[in-house]
């Protein structure tokens, strides 16, 4: 009986002809792959690899069957995941995913304002970067997700989005700084200090934006080093590497060894709700209409 598991060890096994490396990722042994293929060979009653003495190669069956099938796995997981998704909403369930930039304290104060009006349903809330926020809407394990970047080719179709509110930037120092004791700053003032800069390995992050500011504000921001975690980000510049500019309301001001020193001007990021149309799209819109309200009322 052809299984799924047999159809992922070839399809694996058949991206580079390799056995041994299939095994790694798919988190076995090279003998659990060469049986599982075999039996697949045996069931189908054809070969599908040319054993070599040096290396494997896939025959015209082999080939079709890739062909055919090497977009399965990604599927099938898109397929669950969907399942989960209309599972969620028959429970009344919410799954709402948030960008780890964004200030989580506002935003979850309102979910759970909300949540106490809705009782009959349930949330779950998680933080991720970008990129995986985008592949979970995508593929239905969020309802909704709440960021301050949009890569709008990403979400067109089915997917809507909204602005929520605009979250205000400031700058981290150490508390060692010659900057600690300033309680404002215009950002022209920053052109000769070192930085702290965060910059994410998948596409989407507000790194773009904020480059933004710096060039309206006349100068290229001095980087004294990159990191790629907002922990990263706090620990270099406790060490006094440089000022960061974080979101004002996302609580690192509780830190021993930082103090927060608010632009003047002030600067801030708009931040977005999207969400698919197909599911849960009321209680999403209404959770975006309630966010908003909130934000409205602490202004």
């Amino acid at each position: 009986m052809v299984t799924l598991l047999k159809l992922s060890y070839f399809l694996e096994a058949a991206k580079d002809c390799n056995f041994s490396e299939a095994a790694k990722r798919l988190f076995t042994t090279q003998p659990s792959v060469s049986k599982q293929i075999a039996l697949l060979e045996k069931e189908l009653g054809t070969e599908l690899f040319i054993r070599g003495k040096q290396r494997l190669s896939l025959t015209k069956a082999g080939s079709y069957l890739y062909d055919e099938l090497k977009n399965l796995p990604e599927k099938v997981r898109a397929t669950c995941d969907q399942a989960a998704a209309i599972g969620r909403q028959e429970r009344g369930c919410i799954s709402i995913g948030i960008f780890r930039r964004v200030a989580g304290y506002s935003v979850h104060m309102a979910i759970l304002d909300y949540a106490k009006q809705r009782p009959e349903l349930s949330f779950e809330t998680e933080r991720d970067d970008y990129s995986s926020l985008c592949k979970g809407l995508l593929e239905s394990r969020y309802d909704m997700i709440i960021t301050d970047e949009v890569d709008l080719p990403v979400f067109e179709g089915q997917f809507s989005r909204r602005k929520l509110f605009d979250t205000p930037l400031a700058l981290i120092v150490s508390t060692e700084s010659h900057l600690a004791g300033r309680e404002s700053i215009p950002l022209s003032e920053m052109e000769n200090e070192p930085f702290v800069v965060q910059v994410p390995r998948e596409v989407g992050s507000c790194s773009d934006q904020i480059e933004a500011l710096f060039k309206r504000a006349g100068f290229k921001p001095r980087i004294a080093r990159t990191v790629y975690s907002l922990e990263s980000l706090f620990l270099y510049t406790s060490l006094n590497e440089g000022a960061a500019m974080v979101d004002e309301n996302n609580g690192v001001i509780s830190s021993p060894n930082l103090t927060m020193v608010r632009l003047d001007p002030p600067v801030s990021l708009p931040i977005y709700a999207l969400w698919n149309e197909n599911v849960n799209s009321a209680t999403a819109r209404d959770i975006t209409d309630w966010i908003i309200r909130a934000a409205g009322k602490s202004e």
